[in-house]
């Protein structure tokens, strides 16, 4: 009977050890919402970069490439992390490939504020002008939405560490130190 309840306490095609590993159901979660996100929003720059809008052309202020190159990194970069979210085993791996892409956009939009202000972030391309969302409250969402990741991912990771430093010996055994040995 022991064995079995074990066994439930697991989810399918899970062991004991991943099972661990995988962490609370909302980091669980938090990684398919994350990994939908970049799903969706890689497309929407990869569509845009397809078509031929003039913004496309102009020189991103910040990284001093095309828009259209910007997508096309940034498009790639997303769809990277996503596919390591899906694939990859390593769930410190995974929360911290989240934690470095969304330092990374918001290092990005703080150097666009900075260096062009009232300009907006083409995070989406010209996809995002077919959304009924006025730009600035896409802007504001999109960036509400990279600091959830980051602080997600980042409080996973802190409360990972953490389990990892609890020391491990048990109680009541004696190291050699302490034996008046040596």
């Amino acid at each position: 009977m022991k064995v079995r309840a074990e066994q439930n306490s697991t989810g399918p095609g899970e062991t004991e050890a991943t099972a661990s590993t995988a962490g609370p159901k909302w980091a669980r979660v938090h990684l398919t919402l994350v990994r939908l996100l970049l799903i969706l929003t890689s497309t929407a720059k990869l569509v845009s970069i397809a078509g031929e809008q003039r913004f496309l052309a102009v020189q991103d202020p910040v990284l001093y490439l095309t828009n259209r190159a910007v997508l096309l990194i940034a498009a790639l970069m997303e769809l990277g992390v996503a596919a390591y979210l899906t694939w990859g085993r390593d769930m410190r791996l995974k929360h911290g490939c989240v934690v470095w892409l969304a330092s990374t956009f918001l290092v990005y939009r703080l150097a666009l504020w900075v260096t062009s202000p009232g300009s907006r972030c083409l995070c989406l391309g010209w996809v995002g002008d077919l959304l009924l969302i006025p730009p600035h409250l896409l802007d504001y969402a999109l960036v509400t939405a990279l600091v959830l990741m980051l602080v997600g991912s980042a409080w996973r990771l802190r409360a990972m560490r953490s389990a990892a430093e609890v020391p491990s010996a048990p109680s009541g055994s004696v190291s050699h130190t302490d034996s008046g040995q040596g």
